[in-house]
């Protein structure tokens, strides 16, 4: 099993994040993304890293943490 989708993610310090309701915006000096998060998972800011989880351990949750990991 990979260990990568459990790793959180580093913000650099010319980027904010922004959560709000189901979605995660990120502005930095090479633009701006907002990226939806699916039922299932939960993201979390702290201390300048994303930290992105799943409320199961179903297949299904584990399926829709690591794309909305990859995109932030």
């Amino acid at each position: 099993m990979s260990r990568i989708g459990k790793a959180p993610v580093e913000i650099p310090g010319a980027v904010s994040v922004e959560l709000s309701g189901r979605s995660v915006k990120v502005n930095g000096p090479k633009g701006e993304l907002t990226v939806p998060v699916a039922p299932g998972t939960e993201v979390r800011h702290e201390a300048g890293k994303v930290i992105v989880g799943r409320a199961a351990d179903t297949p299904e949750h584990q399926a829709v943490r690591r794309p909305a990991r990859a995109l932030i």
